[in-house]
């Protein structure tokens, strides 16, 4: 089948280019990874390399194949964004007061932060999320891959409505917006 093909051959070019960007590419049988830095269940993460070890894209693909694909084109877009050092990825940066995704997690724990790099830090995620998720309908659409964009699209868009929730309410709750 020819979806198949296409499939096969972008699983394969994420890989040689996350190769090139000394990134390692998992796809774990799972339905849900376990990030333990931040104690969370993701569908799927990437983390940037470091000066002791090769950076890792992770997706867990023991869920439909349009599902676990979908996630694997978002994880390699933020791959992009940190290998070219996009404005989206570099913002994230909050200086002294860590990285933007770290804060909302540390945030949501109890610890106090200024209101206004509480309001940075979630523009910054929403940012670097909704533009994630462009780039991946972009590869979804580019590759043909066996994808429904339509459901990408609205998932990603109740993905972004948790976080506003998540920045009014100071709890971590998915909410599907009909």
């Amino acid at each position: 089948m020819q979806s198949n093909k296409r499939a096969a051959d972008f699983v394969k070019h994420v890989r040689e280019v996350a190769r090139h960007a000394n990134v390692r590419v998992v796809l774990r049988n799972q339905k849900k990874l376990f990030f333990s830095e931040t104690q969370e269940k993701l569908n799927g993460f990437f983390s940037e390399p470091n000066a002791d070890s090769s950076g890792v894209i992770t997706v867990a693909v023991s869920r439909p194949r349009s599902k676990w694909l979908g996630c694997l084109a978002h994880e390699f877009a933020h791959l992009c964004q940190w290998f070219f050092s996009q404005a989206v990825w570099t913002n994230c940066d909050l200086g002294v007061h860590g990285d933007a995704a770290d804060i909302i997690c540390r945030w949501e724990k109890g610890e106090e932060f200024p209101a206004g790099i509480v309001d940075k830090a979630f523009r910054a995620v929403r940012h670097i999320e909704q533009d994630a998720d462009a780039k991946a309908l972009m590869y979804i659409e580019e590759w043909r891959l066996p994808v429904d964009c339509n459901t990408y699209r609205r998932e990603s868009e109740n993905y972004d409505y948790s976080y506003m929730m998540m920045h009014n309410n100071r709890k971590w709750k998915y909410m599907r917006r009909k």
